[in-house]
C-alpha cells in the first residue's frame, strides 16, 4: 500500500512526473555502444513499460518520467548513452498537465514529482547542451535553446547568474561555471560499470538547485493561479542525506530535511539544516 494508492481509494486524481526509482520491466537491447537513441518507437515502448510498472503502485496519470537516475547505466536503465541529460523544463510540462487535468475534472489530487537533478551527470552539461533531450528523444532539432518550450521556467542561460546572485560564494564557483566539464565518452567507459555519476563539487549542486527552484516557484505560481493554495499542502523531501554515507540504513536514511508548506494551517518554521532537496510532494 502506498499514499497514492490509498488516496486513489478515496477518490483523488494521483499523478507521478520525473525520476522512478522503483524498477519496471525492461526491453533487452545493447546499450554499449547504443544503437537506440533515435528509435523512437523502441523509446516509447520502453517509457511506457515505465509508466505501466508507476500506476501499479497508485499513480493514475503517469508521465514525464526517468527510470532511475539520469547518469547511471544500470541493469534496469532504458535511457540510451547519448540521451542522458536532465531535462527539468520537460518534467515540469507534466506537472503542469497534470494541474490542468485536476482543474478539468474538479477532483482532489496528490501529484508526486520526483527531480532528477542534483544526482548525476552534472546539470551544467544538461544547462549547456543546445538539443532538447528527453527519454523519449532528441526533441525540436533546429531549434535554439530560447525557441524550445520554456514551460516557464527562466531561461537555462541564467542559472549561474541567478545562483552567484543567490549567494553562491564558493570560492571555485566563478571557475567551477566557466571551466569544461568534460563528458566522458562511452567508449572511454569501463564496459562493465559505464556510468556519467561520476563526483560533483558542491557548487554543481547549487546550480542544479537553482534550476530546481525555478521548477518549484512555476509549479507552485500554476497552484496560486488555479486558487489552490490554501488547499494544497506542499512537501519538499529528499531521498536521502546530502553525504551517502549511511544510505539505507535506519537512522542516515530518515535524517533528511521534511519541509511542510500549507498556508493557513501550518505555521511557517526556521530551517534547522541546509541539504539538498530532491523530491516534490503536493497534496489538494
Amino acid at each position: 500500500m502506498t499514499i497514492a494508492m490509498a488516496l486513489q481509494d478515496h477518490g483523488y486524481l494521483t499523478g507521478a512526473v520525473g525520476k522512478w526509482h522503483l524498477g519496471a520491466p525492461r526491453l533487452i537491447y545493447q546499450y554499449d555502444p547504443s544503437p537506440h537513441y533515435q528509435d523512437y518507437e523502441l523509446l516509447e515502448r520502453q517509457n511506457n513499460l515505465t509508466r505501466e510498472h508507476c500506476r501499479e503502485f497508485g499513480f493514475g496519470v503517469c508521465d514525464r518520467v526517468y527510470r532511475s537516475n539520469v547518469g547511471a547505466v544500470e541493469v534496469n536503465n532504458d535511457i540510451p548513452f547519448e540521451l542522458k541529460y536532465h531535462n527539468l523544463e520537460w518534467v515540469t510540462g507534466g506537472a503542469l498537465a497534470f494541474l490542468g487535468q485536476a482543474e478539468r475534472v474538479k477532483l482532489p489530487w496528490f501529484l508526486y514529482y520526483a527531480f532528477t537533478a542534483p544526482h548525476g551527470p552534472p546539470t551544467r552539461l544538461s544547462l549547456n547542451n543546445p538539443a532538447y533531450v528527453t527519454p523519449l528523444g532528441i526533441k525540436y532539432e533546429g531549434m535554439t535553446q530560447q525557441e524550445w518550450p520554456q514551460e516557464h521556467l527562466q531561461p537555462r542561460g541564467t542559472v549561474y547568474e541567478r545562483a552567484l546572485a543567490a549567494g553562491v560564494t564558493d570560492p571555485d564557483f566563478q571557475a567551477s561555471t566557466s571551466s569544461p566539464v568534460t563528458r566522458p565518452s562511452q567508449t572511454a567507459q569501463s564496459s562493465e560499470h559505464p556510468t556519467l555519476d561520476f563526483p560533483q563539487h558542491p557548487t554543481v549542486w547549487r546550480q542544479a538547485i537553482t534550476w530546481m527552484d525555478d521548477a518549484v516557484e512555476t509549479l507552485m505560481a500554476k497552484v496560486d493561479e488555479l486558487g489552490m493554495r490554501e488547499q494544497t499542502m506542499t512537501i519538499y523531501i529528499s531521498d536521502h542525506q546530502a553525504d551517502v554515507i549511511g544510505k539505507g540504513t535506519c537512522y542516515w536514511a530518515t535524517n533528511v530535511p521534511f519541509i511542510v508548506n500549507w498556508p493557513g494551517t501550518v505555521a511557517p518554521a526556521v530551517a534547522r539544516a541546509h541539504r539538498r532537496v530532491t523530491c516534490m510532494v503536493c497534496l489538494q
